[in-house]
């Protein structure tokens, strides 16, 4: 039996930037030494395939990771390593994991092509020529790193994305049928930061962001935006230059989720704050993190002045749920506010939500145990929700009940450790369980 002490939570928990617990579907770092891309796996789930080459070509050039100058820009920083190409072949391409991690966003044809998916990632043109340096989704059902039809390309696309002897990084839809570009000129060498929204419908819509202000779009103004009334359900992602040569150009942290915030630098997907015997505690948790040095903990009386009570180091880079908490032994009696600001290694700062609680704490509690094949929460007062998730992050499922016991027959995998977060009208739990 796992019998945990919470105390009331005198005010509504606050969840920032979205409701639920959304994570990263896939992830692609390149995180690792620098070794040739193809039949390289990478870390994630979310993922079908390796990387494959085109012609399965292993030779010298081409699509590596590699380690020099690191693709780093002021709202990501990368880990260091990512992916140069454009050398002996033309291209590489990966399936996407479409009845497993995809499987909410898969179509009647077996494809990615319902609902809405966000894309963020990192990249560079390295060589100054038309050469093009491409993103494209695709729906080729043999070959990973092959193209049936362009359904959707991001990028550099040669001539079509130059307007007034300028280039532009633009958004197409349907072997370029659609294209349009942002306002965003590319300098040679530096480094871009692009947010990508795919909302699947009758007409689809592709809205793209270049170098978003502090990193977060504004969703009513994208930069570049296609819509198109064609099937663009797609398979496989490939990366794409149309000449051989050095290295053309160059990728990195590739993020996709279905919701916004799970792909921006530092996902907070919750915080909340609740009184306690000995005064009133803060407890926050992210489902990502791209250069993540720390929070910090600021209190207000009245929401106006704040001033700094602690610190708690982050966990630099990481794509699961990270739990952090921060005790305030000293706080104001009746309602106080508290806020983070997080800090990335570069000095960067973005400010959460306020939260707020008053200095009365009250007891409560809530006991979560397995009997055989069905999970027990019992509680003193009434549960609303039980959320169950894997280590991974990836929610299993969500119960919504209004009784203070609950059973609920097990029908995940056993002998392994998940992630259990019970909702009361008092308090929020949020605690580690082995099913056995």
């Amino acid at each position: 039996m796992t019998s945990v002490k919470k105390y009331s939570l005198v005010v509504f928990s606050l969840q920032f930037l979205f409701s639920g617990y959304s994570q990263s579907i896939a992830v692609e770092q390149f995180d690792s030494p620098p070794v040739t891309l193809h039949d390289f796996s990478g870390s994630s789930a979310g993922w079908f395939s390796n990387w494959m080459n085109q012609n399965d070509y292993t030779g010298a050039g081409g699509y590596s990771i590699v380690d020099a100058q690191p693709m780093t820009h002021p709202n990501v920083s990368g880990i260091g390593n990512y992916c140069v190409g454009g050398g002996d072949f033309t291209s590489t391409g990966r399936y996407f994991d479409v009845g497993g991690s995809f499987g909410d966003f898969e179509d009647a044809n077996g494809r990615i092509g319902v609902g809405t998916i966000y894309f963020t990632f990192l990249i560079r043109k390295e060589e100054d020529n038309d050469t093009p340096i491409e993103i494209i989704f695709a729906d080729d059902p043999v070959t990973a790193w092959a193209i049936n039809e362009e359904l959707i390309k991001i990028g550099y696309f040669g001539l079509p994305s130059n307007f007034g002897g300028d280039r532009y990084w633009s958004v197409a839809a349907f072997n370029e049928s659609v294209i349009d570009l942002s306002g965003t000129t590319i300098t040679i060498g530096q480094t871009y930061y692009v947010v990508v929204e795919i909302n699947f419908d009758v007409t689809t819509t592709i809205n793209m962001w270049v170098d978003p202000i502090n990193g977060e779009p504004d969703l009513l103004s994208p930069d570049a935006s296609v819509s198109s009334t064609e099937d663009l359900g797609f398979w496989n992602i490939v990366l794409f230059f149309e000449a051989a040569g050095t290295g053309h150009g160059s990728f990195d942290e590739f993020f996709f989720s279905d919701e916004l915030e799970a792909v921006l630098p530092v996902e907070l997907v919750s915080f909340e704050a609740f009184s306690i015997e000995k005064g009133i505690k803060l407890i926050w948790t992210t489902a990502t993190e791209i250069s993540n040095e720390r929070f910090i903990i600021e209190r207000s009386n009245d929401g106006l002045q704040w001033h700094q009570i602690g610190e708690v180091a982050g966990n630099g880079n990481s794509s699961e749920l990270i739990d952090y908490s921060f005790e305030d032994f000293h706080p104001f009696q009746g309602i106080n506010y508290y806020r983070l600001v997080q800090v990335d290694y570069d000095g960067q700062q973005s400010i959460s939500e306020i939260v707020k609680a008053i200095n009365e704490p009250s007891i409560s509690s809530i006991q979560i145990y397995q009997n055989g094949n069905v999970l027990k929460v019992n509680a003193a007062s009434t549960i609303s929700e039980i959320t169950f998730i894997d280590l991974s992050g990836r929610r299993l499922s969500k119960y919504n009940t209004r009784d203070n016991k609950v059973e609920i027959p097990i029908v995940f995998k056993k002998d392994m450790m998940y992630i259990v977060h019970v909702k009361t009208d008092q308090t929020i739990l949020r605690e580690r369980l082995f099913i056995r």
